[in-house]
């Protein structure tokens, strides 16, 4: 038996849930979703929430679909309206392929993520650091550093 999908959004996980589905519903996953030749991209989006939610917390994709249906206040989380049947869920899903899937996360990624500039001025701080390597205070004479073999 699954635990109930109860909403919490203090919690961590529901708030990092929440980040990644304002990231799903954004026009530049939409974009990567039409470059990877997925479509209907409305209709993925849905789908796409639905599979996340289930890797998310480890449950089957009917059991998501089952709690969509049942609880409004999780609907209202995923900003979804029409929950599709499990069935094309998955007959969805299997006309992904690997690479489309890899496709899609690694440009969704690439945009979401800040890109490095060329041009950046780095500061180094060369202040030299006194390092005192003499941990058992043996007293050296400079006259025995030039005699010893380095």
């Amino acid at each position: 038996m699954n635990t109930p999908l109860i909403i919490d959004e203090k919690d961590p996980k529901w708030a990092l849930l929440g980040k990644i589905f304002a990231i799903v519903a954004s026009r530049r996953v939409k974009q990567e979703m039409a470059k990877q030749r997925i479509a209907p991209v409305n209709t993925a989006g849905v789908m796409l929430k639905v599979v996340l939610i289930a890797m998310f917390f480890g449950v089957d994709i009917s059991y998501v679909v089952d709690e969509l249906n049942n609880r409004i206040e999780l609907r209202r989380f995923a900003k979804m309206g029409k929950i599709p049947e499990t069935k094309k869920i998955y007959r969805f899903m299997s006309r992904f392929s690997e690479k489309q899937f890899v496709g899609l996360i690694s440009g969704t990624l690439s945009a979401i993520c800040v890109k490095r500039g060329r041009n950046r001025v780095i500061l180094v701080d060369s202040t030299d650091i006194l390092l005192d390597l003499n941990w058992l205070r043996k007293k050296i004479k400079k006259a025995d550093l030039e005699e010893r073999e380095f």
